[in-house]
């Protein structure tokens, strides 16, 4: 039981430890670097489109919005942005992780001592 409860839990954990980071390359040359499985795409007028499937034909840009395909002209992107891992939240949260695991087993030794 445990192991199937940490299995439906790491996704969430995963997920927590990502961000978003603005790529400073073209975004036909972060596609090909990186190969994401989604993107968010900020366009001219400020507007964000999130994509999955993302690919580049020609001067277009490609993929799945919503469950519909989508197309936008790479001169109507502003940026994109590509979800990474972020060290600062790993770190933090094995710390805290690690910290709470240790005022658990510490209280509940306290406890044991007093019954």
């Amino acid at each position: 039981m445990r192991r199937l409860i940490a299995c439906v839990l790491l996704p969430c954990y995963v997920a927590a430890c990502m961000s978003w980071k603005t790529q400073d390359t073209a975004p036909e040359q972060a596609l090909a670097d990186q190969q994401p499985d989604e993107i968010r795409v900020t366009l001219a007028d400020g507007s964000q489109v999130l994509l999955e499937q993302p690919a580049v034909l020609g001067d277009t840009l490609t993929g799945i919005c919503e469950g519909q395909p989508v197309s936008i002209a790479l001169g109507s992107v502003s940026h994109l942005e590509v979800r990474e891992v972020d060290t600062f939240k790993v770190v933090g949260g094995t710390v805290g992780t690690v910290a709470l695991v240790a005022l658990i087993a510490l209280t509940a030794a306290a406890e044991s001592m007093y019954w």
